[in-house]
């Protein structure tokens, strides 16, 4: 009998699975964009653009790119996080910089700017469910055909 035990190699693993990457790399841009806009603080308009940008570019390449693809069900929950995940740097950086003498106008203004990122996000992850094919309906459709 010739047992053999399976060596573990890195190699095991997908070498080109580049899906975690794409999105880690999205999120610390988005995070970086995120922080230098408000500390020098740019129009609030740009600011609200940088998450829906750094989210649409996610999204767009992770759904085009075949190095990137990954099921859409799972895109869309991809693009949620990280639009949540943006949403509480942005938060998190508006109180930070929230000083007792700051007005009020401020933090009310920039928790508006951070829930863009959200919205944008249960947005785009709502259209990618609306594109998911039924594979119950599809096997069942299958099964008559024969």
């Amino acid at each position: 009998m010739n047992d053999k035990v399976r060596e573990f190699r890195s190699g095991t693993f997908k070498e080109s699975d580049y899906a975690p990457t794409a999105f880690f790399l999205a999120f610390i841009a988005g995070a970086v964009l995120i922080a230098i806009s408000k500390s020098w603080q740019w129009p609030i308009g740009i600011v609200v653009a940088i998450p829906i940008i750094v989210i649409t570019g996610y999204g767009v390449a992770s759904y085009f790119l075949p190095r990137l693809a990954i099921r859409e069900d799972q895109l869309g929950d991809n693009i949620y996080y990280l639009g949540f995940l943006l949403t509480l740097v942005s938060l998190t950086i508006t109180l930070i910089q929230y000083r007792s003498d700051s007005d009020n106008d401020y933090i009310i203004s920039n928790f508006g700017v951070a829930l863009a990122a959200t919205i944008w996000g249960i947005l785009c992850r709502s259209l990618l469910a609306q594109m998911r094919k039924d594979v119950v309906g599809i096997e069942r459709e299958l099964q008559k055909t024969l």
